[in-house]
């Protein structure tokens, strides 16, 4: 089994904790955005990341070496039976589930919240979540995002693995201290407050701030453990980018609808195709960055799409297109990227050269944008530097509509941010759009 536990301070480290998993012989896995604290024991691996619990959880996975892995926050206790439980699961490749969680001195909530969860499916960090890594690959990995990412990660495994879900008759605890301290009523209260917000499409960084608001900001490590190298990093503005490459999975009746109103749905899917297949090819030249599809769901073309970008795939999530592009970006950030270039297939003129255009003004500028001639854009870029202004980038924008990238400037300007803008792109939506392409690729 490999253990994971994202950690806030170094020197808060949850030494009871460790104690009680000491010779267990499994792999224990800390992240944390300070360095090492010298008491650490020899069991335990030590790995840094910006604060984010969903996105220093993503980096232990991935450091992670067995097939079980089991996320713990740092107050759980009395762990020995589930951790018999998960030694005698029997193993199977689409594992995932949760445990019971009890909190000494606060009634009525424990029960809910385990009753809700079994229903639901919808887990929480508390109830030590366990998964193997072939279910958390299946849904998209693990959401790296500063908050609320056991409901995310939840409802990623939910959408593709429901039928696999263990809610395990075993109980561990959790500190109660909070609780009592602001009264359980009113945290329960608050709590669905939240979840409420999220669900309704709050981005989860704007969320954190609320949640945290004298923390530091989330992909950011803590000043006071900065080390020279992440400073240089800073200075240097852009040593890991991202190109992240969004798109919808080929259903019939799902893509290209207003295309399908003249040429028909099975028209529209295949011109949906050649639009992803011939765009992925471009995107594959891209150089000096890390290549990421983004589907909107699961799908048996994935793989072979990958194998065209030559580059990884994960699923979107979140409430609208807002929600899903912060979600992309705030998970790459967590990860450690210092730019995200987003874009779509949609887009015939965004090529190897459009991509390193807006690479290079990232080395000046926060923001950049791709316009296209119907009012949208086909490309964002941001630098990590834009995080505390993701909500104003993407909650509540006319999404489909020939207001985004004028809304998009006057909500910059009004907060007097600078942004860099390329040449203007189309895309292709309707019949003209459809046959212009076809005139330029030689296809008509």
């Amino acid at each position: 089994i490999s253990i994971v536990i994202p950690v806030a301070l170094a020197d808060a480290w949850p030494r009871q904790l460790i104690t009680e998993l000491a010779g267990t012989n499994d792999e224990i896995i800390m992240v944390c955005p300070d360095p090492a604290p010298a008491d650490l024991p020899r069991q335990v691996s030590w790995h840094r990341a910006p604060r984010s619990r969903g996105g220093q959880i993503a980096l232990g996975i991935a450091r992670s070496q067995h097939a079980i892995i089991w996320v713990l926050h740092g107050d759980c206790r009395n762990l020995g039976a589930a951790h018999t439980y998960l030694r005698t699961l029997p193993q199977t490749p689409y594992l995932w589930g949760r445990f019971n969680v009890d909190i000494p001195g606060v009634p009525l909530v424990p029960g809910l919240m385990n009753m809700r969860s079994r229903i639901s499916k919808i887990c929480t960090g508390d109830q030590g979540m366990f998964f193997s890594r072939r279910a958390l690959e299946l849904a998209g990995g693990y959401a790296a995002q500063p908050l609320m990412e056991d409901i995310e990660t939840s409802r990623r495994l939910r959408r593709v693995l429901a039928r696999y879900f263990k809610p395990a008759a075993v109980t561990i605890e959790a500190n109660g201290e909070r609780w009592r301290k602001a009264g359980w009523w009113a945290t329960v209260i608050a709590m669905w407050g939240y979840r409420l917000r999220y669900f309704f499409g709050t981005s989860a960084e704007r969320l954190y701030g609320e949640y945290y608001p004298s923390a530091s900001r989330p992909g950011q490590f803590l000043e006071r453990a900065a080390e020279p190298a992440v400073k240089a990093r800073d200075k240097a503005r852009i040593s890991q980018g991202v190109l992240a490459v969004f798109t919808k999975v080929p259903v019939l009746g799902e893509v290209k609808t207003r295309l399908a109103a003249d040429i028909g749905a099975q028209a529209a899917l295949q011109a949906h195709c050649t639009l992803v297949s011939t765009a992925l090819k471009r995107f594959n030249t891209v150089a000096a960055l890390e290549r990421y599809l983004w589907l909107s769901g699961p799908h048996e073309v994935s793989d072979t799409w990958a194998a065209v970008l030559d580059g990884e795939v994960r699923l979107q999530s979140g409430a609208d297109l807002g929600a899903r592009m912060a979600n992309t970006v705030t998970e790459h950030f967590c990860q450690g990227a210092d730019c995200v270039v987003l874009v779509g297939c949609d887009c015939p003129g965004i090529d190897a050269d459009y991509i390193a255009a807006a690479m290079d003004a990232l080395t000046k500028v926060d923001v950049v944008f791709g316009p296209a001639e119907d009012g949208g854009y086909g490309l964002i870029g941001l630098h990590r530097q834009a995080q505390p202004i993701l909500p104003l980038l993407f909650e509540k924008m006319p999404w489909g509509t020939a207001r985004v990238i004028a809304a998009s400037r006057a909500r910059l300007q009004a907060q007097q941010h600078v942004w860099h803008e390329l040449d203007v792109i189309w895309d292709v939506d309707e019949l003209k759009d459809w046959q212009r392409y076809l005139a330029a690729s030689g296809a008509a």
